[in-house]
């Protein structure tokens, strides 16, 4: 089952003390980047949000992104979605069906 939470962008966090070179995605070469962290909260007046809570939606997700291209807008709102990984993804069934 997946389950889809709308949260918003709550903190956008720019690490500047010392950036760091890394292959550039999706291209040759180097790039200089400067990490950055997003925090993001359950959006608390939406009606989207209660198959998964009954009351007010309480939910955060920190990540740090190190991809240029990743950007996220304080205040914005996005859709985040949790799927359960299968653990027997690719594998084919031991009795040779698939």
């Amino acid at each position: 089952m997946t389950v889809r939470a709308k949260m918003y962008c709550a903190k956008k966090t720019l690490y500047t003390a010392a950036p760091y070179e890394v292959s550039q995605y999706g291209a040759d070469g180097k790039v200089r980047i400067w990490p950055r962290e997003f925090v993001f909260n359950a959006v608390t007046s939406s009606d989207e949000n209660k198959i998964w809570s009954q009351s007010t939606p309480t939910a955060s997700v920190t990540i740090t992104v190190a991809n240029p291209e990743v950007d996220f807008a304080p205040g914005a709102e996005y859709y985040v979605d949790f799927t359960k990984v299968n653990d027997d993804a690719g594998k084919e069934p031991a009795d040779g069906t698939a």
